[in-house]
């Protein structure tokens, strides 16, 4: 007569009878991560989910390989907070990944990237490292460049911020690009993000893009900025190829004595 029990396998001597399920489980692919940053957070930190989420970006970029996302929360991040950073250290700077796309414009509450609303949620990278940002004189001690795109491909992706206070007053490579510099082929792609209020001594006020760099920037709007020499707002050198979709270049100035490109520089680059 057939057993009437369910089939059950017969345990194999040595092995707890779950092995097969855990056999599995190391076997299925892993998927990418979404990593939370909330600057108001009070969980763990660990950037699991929005409660636990990271209180610093740069933490979350430590954290981050290619294929991950980060989502930001509204609110105010600065470059030299978080995992590795020296505090109000000059050349502090988001350097953003390859495989690696960074999201902001969220309330805190989302759980599909859809639901975000930069406009709504406004997350601001700025270069104010002091916090102290009233006159001219009080941006000196501000980053160098807010963000970095150096080296990069078009999957490393910034799109929702505003990014602002950077002030690129050093000596070479950190007198230009306040708001983003992109040295050595660097070609990230920014989305939704707006430039305004950065600085340079010499070169692009907002953005310095030289050797071979061709960053993509859509739906952006760079505004308010200034740089002594080229570019006030963009300055492109040493072949490379930028683009700009559907964006504002406006309201930007160059007021030095032998100043040229009152919006952008471009020489010798297409």
């Amino acid at each position: 007569m057939p057993d009437p029990r369910p089939f059950a396998p017969t345990p194999v001597p040595g092995f707890p009878c779950c092995f097969l399920t855990v056999l599995l489980l190391v076997a299925a692919p892993l998927g990418a991560r979404t990593i939370h940053v909330d600057h108001a957070a009070g969980g763990s930190g660990s950037g699991d989910d929005w409660i636990n989420a990271s209180p610093d970006l740069q933490t979350a970029i430590a954290g981050a390989v290619a294929g991950d996302q980060i989502w930001v929360a509204e609110g105010t991040y600065y470059p030299d907070d978080g995992l590795g950073q020296t505090p109000n250290q000059r050349t502090s700077s988001f350097q953003l990944l390859n495989g690696v796309s960074i999201y902001g414009g969220f309330a805190g509450t989302e759980i599909v990237l859809t639901d975000r609303n930069p406009a709504s949620h406004p997350t601001i990278l700025s270069g104010d490292l002091l916090q102290n940002d009233t006159t001219a004189a009080t941006t000196l001690d501000n980053t160098y460049h807010v963000v970095t795109g150096d080296g990069t491909d078009a999957t490393a992706i910034l799109d929702g911020f505003r990014i602002t206070s950077g002030n690129a007053n050093g000596p070479a490579p950190n007198n230009g690009g306040g708001g983003l510099i992109c040295n050595g082929s660097g070609s990230p792609t920014l989305i939704n993000c707006t430039f305004s209020g950065n600085l340079a001594s010499d070169l692009g006020g907002a953005v310095s893009i030289n050797d071979f760099s061709g960053p993509s920037f859509t739906n952006c709007s760079l505004a308010g900025n200034h740089a002594m020499i080229l570019g006030a707002a963009v300055c492109v050198t040493n072949s490379s190829t930028p683009t700009f979709t559907n964006c504002t270049i406006a309201g930007n100035s160059a007021t030095g004595l032998s100043a040229f490109g009152g919006g952008i520089y471009v020489s010798p680059s297409s």
